[in-house]
């Protein structure tokens, strides 16, 4: 039996983390990396001797990275066929000199903005031994190959079988959850390797969910009730671990997978939600602390059909027309945790 995506409602918690961000170091003297005045087309990621991205933060109204002098890090263009034009190479080993210049092996210093990639860097998705959800899901990793080791950006539960996601993990950085790159395009979702035989790109179409519901209800009159194109009323694809966690361009990219979203209407994905997700990395920011935040479904919405019964709402069956069981995988604790109220200053969600 395999199914396809269910309807959650979410959950989310979070708690603080012991690892610190590379970017909570300032530097008095050595490189100051401006990215909004000297970012080549296809900026590299910066990594440190921990392999760990560096990170900007915010000075007035601009995006800097910071190193010490003499500090040595990776100039890194990831991805296959994916180097550095400088170098024609995709990983260069650089020491950052009292200039603002990296240093390469040979001696020549180069100013962040020839440091340009020959494209986008590109994320791999890795899954690990280990399972999820009580044995039930499989845990996905997105990252970045970076030679032998592997940098990860958040971590995706997911039901092969039955084709739902059951929570996404990342990592919200507070010295740097106000400098997120904020130019980026959004690019499509994308379902890899994943949900074989089912295309859910067209599982998302209005014209298609409308279809499912109208199927579930008995009535197609009652499911273009709850479905009205080029409303906000629809099911959207909403971000588990949201692209707003992230701060570089192409790591924001790398959140739009399938893998990583629960159907959501508008109205609650860029209202309340959002305002919960920015909460998170307004607490994060204010505290100068980094958050592990889990992010996961809960339970299937249910709407009424003709004879008022209320009915679990799916985007696809199996092709026995089956759908699996609620799973609960842990308890609610959302009144265990009234900072995430407080922090966005609206009415508790938990509730």
């Amino acid at each position: 039996m395999r199914l396809t995506l269910k309807f959650a409602f979410l959950l989310i918690l979070a708690q603080a983390s012991v690892r610190s961000a590379h970017s909570q170091n300032s530097a008095k003297s050595g490189c100051a990396l401006n990215l909004d005045i000297s970012s080549p087309p296809y900026s590299p990621l910066i990594i440190d001797a921990n392999t760990k991205i560096v990170m900007p933060v915010m000075e007035g109204t601009a995006r800097v990275i910071h190193l010490t002098e003499g500090e040595r890090v990776t100039v890194s263009c990831l991805g296959n066929g994916n180097v550095m034009k400088a170098t024609n190479m995709q990983l260069n080993p650089t020491v950052c000199t009292s200039s603002s210049k990296l240093q390469l092996v040979n001696g020549t210093e180069l100013p962040y903005a020839a440091l340009a990639c020959s494209k986008a860097n590109r994320e791999v998705l890795v899954e690990k031994p280990k399972s999820c959800a009580n044995g039930l899901g499989t845990l996905i990793s997105n990252g970045y190959q970076f030679g032998n080791e592997f940098i990860s950006l958040y971590d995706m539960c997911h039901d092969k079988d039955f084709a739902l996601n059951y929570y996404s993990v990342d990592t919200v950085y507070g010295r740097s959850a106000n400098a997120a790159d904020r130019r980026n395009q959004r690019p499509s979702f994308s379902q890899d390797i994943y949900y074989p035989g089912l295309n859910v790109s067209k599982l998302y179409t209005q014209v298609t969910q409308t279809e499912t519901i109208a199927n579930i209800l008995g009535s197609k009159e009652l499911a273009t009730h709850y479905i009205k194109p080029k409303t906000q009323y629809f099911l959207s694809r909403g971000h588990l671990a949201p692209n707003g966690d992230f701060i570089d361009a192409d790591s924001q990219r790398a959140s739009f997978y399938f893998m990583n979203t629960a159907p959501q209407f508008p109205t609650f994905n860029g209202g309340n939600w959002k305002f919960l997700e920015e909460g998170i990395r307004n607490e994060a920011f204010a505290r100068q602390l980094d958050l592990t935040v889990y992010t996961g479904t809960f339970s299937v919405m249910t709407l009424a059909d003709i004879n008022g019964l209320p009915k679990p709402i799916y985007l696809a069956f199996d092709k026995n027309n089956n759908v699996k069981n609620e799973d609960i995988i842990c308890p609610d604790v959302c009144d265990q945790i009234p900072w995430v109220t407080e922090a966005i200053l609206l009415k508790p969600f938990c509730n």
